[in-house]
């Protein structure tokens, strides 16, 4: 169809230019048009196209990858580690990056053919829940370089370890050759952590007063965002372990 259009539109401009018998120039524009959709058409066969479908998996594993690596280094703050100010940048990049393309391969899969795409029911949200959570990461990232020493504590050690779990888990549901799609689904780990989430603010109440009020709100802050990004964390396991079970049906 463009080499029909494009065909029509060299015609006009050349009449309009200099009217005159464009016949022969007609019939040898015609005949390469012809060749040209031909060839086109064989390739099409010959060469599939290459949908982001079978793309995005891929990048969605970085993505989550990257968001671990981003988390783990910045939380290990909260239990009395120092942070490298270019560890951190390259961590950010990195997360930024995947990201991004990410979204760029979300958007092409948008624009295809709907048998083509994945069920935005799952996709769509996982790719928010990554840009969040990377958000999130960032938010502790700023109090990490305020005052992350007085904030510290070894109680986040709880969180630290169960996000992670739940992002590994997600990157195995992802990889089904790692066996996941053998191995029961954990319970819920939020379901797990209440009662220690309810005994650690009180734990931390209780060393808060040795803290000036910044401080102890600050750590009050942290322990939000530690519980967000757990949640978050949680829910992208699932919605992994949902995407790769649709898929299968």
């Amino acid at each position: 169809m463009n080499y029909a259009l494009l065909t029509l539109y060299v015609l006009v401009a050349f009449y309009l230019l200099l009217p005159g018998d464009y016949a022969p120039l007609f019939t040898d524009r015609l005949l390469d048009t012809f060749i040209a959709s031909v060839i086109a058409l064989l390739f099409t066969r010959i060469i599939p196209p290459i949908w982001e479908r079978e793309q995005i998996r891929e990048l969605l594993l970085t993505a989550i990858a990257s968001n671990k690596n981003y988390y783990t280094y910045i939380a290990s703050a909260f239990v009395g580690k120092t942070i490298d100010a270019s560890q951190y940048k390259f961590y950010r990049k990195e997360t930024y990056v995947s990201l991004a393309n990410l979204s760029d391969a979300f958007q092409r899969m948008l624009n295809e053919p709907k048998s083509r795409q994945h069920t935005g029911e799952f996709m769509h949200p996982l790719v928010v829940g990554c840009h969040v959570l990377a958000s999130r990461i960032a938010t502790l990232s700023g109090y990490s370089r305020t005052n992350a020493t007085a904030m510290a504590d070894q109680e986040f050690n709880i969180f630290i370890e169960k996000g992670v779990q739940n992002l590994d888990a997600a990157l195995r549901w992802l990889q089904p050759d790692a066996g996941m799609m053998r191995q029961p689904e954990a319970r819920d780990p939020l379901n797990w952590l209440e009662p220690h989430i309810v005994y650690l603010k009180a734990e931390l109440g209780k060393k808060d007063r040795t803290l000036n009020d910044a401080e102890a709100n600050g750590r009050d802050a942290v322990l939000l965002q530690f519980e967000a990004v757990l949640t978050l964390t949680t829910d992208i396991r699932i919605l992994c372990r949902q995407l790769v079970e649709n898929e299968k049906k």
